[in-house]
């Protein structure tokens, strides 16, 4: 352009004006490098891995639990049904590794078309039959509910040994889940736990024979879980 100036009146000047154009940190990186796709998918894995497993874990003993659960449920239901002389029978559980079996009569036959059988998850195994007497039946006692074949049924895992339930018998008939629990016997008169579900007896869990008789009560209907 010209600009006026005190001899001549005009005087020129150029300009170069220069442009320059600078990436931007958004324009460098376009995309994921092969690395960091690597390392994300890793991660994704890792978690994908971590969650799958501890919901396995969580169904396997679930199903542990569950199984040891039915085994007790069928134990009560055979006391019940014996001290309520239902068909003036007896009846019993018979344990096999893979299977609990519900049984009536004084013994248990393969193959009775009256045998119950339950069988076990493949992931759970009954792994342990400790029964007074050695055999893998525990039958009731008419009148009392008490067992000569009392002891433990220890349930566990296929694929990891040391998750395991297990169930105690009583001498008394009365089955828990869970270890043998002690009761002290020093001046113990009688241990009533009113846990028998029918009948009109309470039994003495403490060894001592004071069973007690329930009266004003009917002896199937009154009967409560709790």
């Amino acid at each position: 352009k010209n600009y006026p100036d005190a001899a001549s009146g005009y005087q020129n000047f150029d300009f170069c004006i220069l442009n320059f154009d600078f990436p931007s940190a958004h324009s460098a990186r376009k995309g994921f490098t092969f690395l960091e796709l690597l390392i994300g998918i890793a991660i994704i894995v890792l978690i994908t891995t971590i969650g799958w497993t501890s919901l396995l874990r969580y169904r396997a003993n679930s199903e542990l639990t569950a199984s040891a659960e039915s085994g007790l449920s069928l134990l009560l239901e055979a006391r019940a049904k014996t001290l309520a002389a239902v068909d003036a029978m007896q009846y019993g559980v018979h344990f096999e590794s893979d299977r609990m079996i519900a049984f009536r009569g004084s013994s248990y036959v393969a193959g009775d078309p009256n045998n119950k059988v339950t069988f076990l998850p493949a992931r759970v195994e009954i792994s342990s039959i400790s029964l007074n007497g050695s055999g893998s039946n525990v039958l009731f006692e008419r009148l009392t509910g008490s067992t000569s074949q009392f002891g433990t049924v220890t349930f566990r895992l296929r694929g990891d040994p040391t998750q395991t339930r297990m169930i105690t018998i009583l001498s008394t008939g009365i089955v828990s889940f869970g270890p043998p629990q002690t009761v002290s016997s020093v001046g113990l008169v009688g241990y009533w736990m009113f846990d028998e579900g029918t009948g009109a007896t309470a039994v003495d869990s403490s060894g001592n024979g004071n069973n007690g008789a329930l009266t004003n009560m009917d002896p199937t209907a009154d009967w409560v879980t709790g």
